[in-house]
């Protein structure tokens, strides 16, 4: 099994690399990671469903869709990501969460930690989550990736803030997440260390505990052909945004100091249409069918008609 650590803090890049290398190697694989403050959503979900869009875009915090299924997870410095890619010829057997997450399960019991694998795949401490797990089978390869977050010391101020949605808010059948209350790994450690410390730890765990182990260095081919998926599919909105289910929501916009109810159908990211209570929509908001259900396509497309178009925009989502 090839041994890597995570070489940037750049999810875009991070994310594309667990797809190069499932899709790419034939190699088994175990790397970890970290990224810079973001939300990774599930493959299945609706994007805008599973964020504080608002506080999202204040932030500045990146979006990014994962390969995997599962819910929506924030990551930043102080959360530690591992990823493992097996190759197996199960079939119907390949998911298995318990038995691919048990190297990391074991090595948190390593520390004294009184960790559990909870029904819903998830590993736990004293009730509280501290590990979410998703995974993805590539049949075509016969191979699976299994990876999961670390939260050892991770601003849960931010990470809560970020994560508050209001279920009621769209319509649709995507996947949506299931909240559980979270804490950080290093609150519980009887003997505490730093997070570089955890990190070597884990990596060293889990190297030690695999017969066949061995480093390897992502080579500058490597690193080419990651950044070039990251910049073809994992950094643009088609994929984190368009590749959403179909979706609907219904809003309240003021016209002319009068309440509107509006209704939006949107399909691979795009206004497909647009229905209202009003005997007569303004052009600057029937002409919206088309744009992309996109804060900055909006607000630039009302900015043609109107002098006040940040308020109006965000009445949209």
């Amino acid at each position: 099994m090839l041994f890597i650590r995570g070489i940037n803090f750049d999810p875009y890049f991070n994310i594309a690399a667990e797809e190069y290398l499932l899709k790419t190697f034939s190699e088994e694989i175990f790397m970890l990671w970290q990224n810079s403050d973001c939300l990774v959503v599930g493959k299945h979900q609706n994007a805008l469903a599973e964020i504080n869009l608002p506080f999202v875009y204040d932030k500045q915090i990146p979006v990014v869709r994962r390969l995997t299924g599962g819910g929506t997870v924030f990551h930043d410095k102080g959360n530690i990501n591992f990823t493992f890619v097996k190759n197996s010829n199960e079939v119907g057997k390949m998911i298995n969460f318990r038995k691919y997450a048990g190297p990391v399960l074991e090595c948190l019991k390593a520390l004294g930690l009184p960790t559990e694998f909870s029904p819903r795949n998830d590993i736990f401490i004293e009730g509280l989550k501290v590990s979410g797990n998703a995974e993805h089978v590539d049949q075509k390869r016969k191979r699976v990736l299994h990876h999961g977050t670390l939260l050892f010391k991770s601003d849960l101020e931010i990470l809560a803030l970020a994560l508050k949605t209001d279920p009621e808010r769209f319509l649709d059948k995507a996947v949506n997440s299931v909240r559980s209350q979270v804490t950080n790994i290093v609150g519980y450690l009887k003997n505490p260390i730093t997070l570089d410390a955890f990190f070597d730890h884990a990596f060293g765990f889990v190297f030690a505990s695999t017969p066949d182990a061995k480093h390897y260095y992502l080579t500058k081919n490597d690193v080419t052909e990651i950044e070039k998926l990251a910049e073809e599919k994992y950094r643009t909105w088609d994929w984190n945004f368009g590749y959403s289910p179909r979706y609907g929501l219904q809003r309240t916009v003021f016209l002319n100091d009068q309440s509107v109810e509006i209704s939006l159908h949107i399909e691979k990211g795009l206004i497909v249409e647009i229905e209202s209570t009003a005997a007569e929509l303004p052009l600057y908001l029937k002409s919206i069918t088309g744009l992309k259900h996109r804060p900055e396509t909006l607000k630039s497309h009302f900015s043609k008609f109107i002098d006040e178009t940040e308020e109006l925009m965000w009445q949209l989502f």
